[in-house]
């Protein structure tokens, strides 16, 4: 847990699944996302995909904003399924 984290409760913006597919459950170890602009049904589902990935090994989101030191901590503060998974911005 970073310090500069804050908890936030935000309505969910997806209909989530009652359950996790087993292909991001137990299968995901790479995740990449082109494009990522950080509006909050992106970042709803960013923060779906890494608490439910267990075996995320790497997730890289690329985004054409300046902000992405903005993006990236606030993604850091995102509970995760995978303890190894590295986060990276580019």
């Amino acid at each position: 847990y970073h310090e500069h984290c804050v908890k936030e409760t935000i309505d969910p913006v997806l209909n989530q699944p009652n359950f996790v597919p087993q292909i991001l459950s137990s299968h995901l170890e790479i995740f990449e996302w082109r494009q990522y602009n950080g509006t909050k049904q992106e970042r709803e589902t960013a923060k779906y995909i890494l608490a439910n990935a267990s075996h995320l090994k790497k997730a890289t989101f690329y985004s054409e904003f300046l902000e992405k030191d903005v993006m990236l901590k606030e993604l850091e503060c995102v509970p995760r399924g995978s303890k190894t998974c590295q986060l990276e911005f580019d």
